[in-house]
């Protein structure tokens, strides 16, 4: 399986929807989009995701200009006791 860190400060999403998110770095993005493992909707990619002690399944969303984004849910965050700026590490296994 396909194992991928992402480091980074957790920020909002600047729309109508109160969306939280990591990014990865555009060289992660990169290798996301070659790798063939099966793509769902919008060339998302589905994991399994462990951010503290907290496990869940999502999805990597690509942008347009390279790097996939990683939302993380309320729960998620009320869990590990996250905020808008907080550094978190996240480790994604790609299904």
């Amino acid at each position: 399986m396909k194992r991928i860190v992402i480091t980074g400060v957790l920020y909002k999403w600047q729309g109508a929807a109160a969306w939280y998110f990591l990014s990865t770095t555009k060289e992660q993005g990169e290798e996301l989009r070659s790798e063939t493992k099966k793509r769902v909707g919008w060339g998302s990619k589905r994991v399994k995701v462990t951010i503290g002690e907290t496990v869940f399944n999502t999805s990597l969303f690509p942008t347009k200009d390279g790097p996939y984004l990683l939302p993380v849910k309320a729960t998620v965050r009320k869990q590990e006791n996250l905020h808008e700026g907080s550094s978190v590490t996240a480790e994604c296994i790609l299904m």
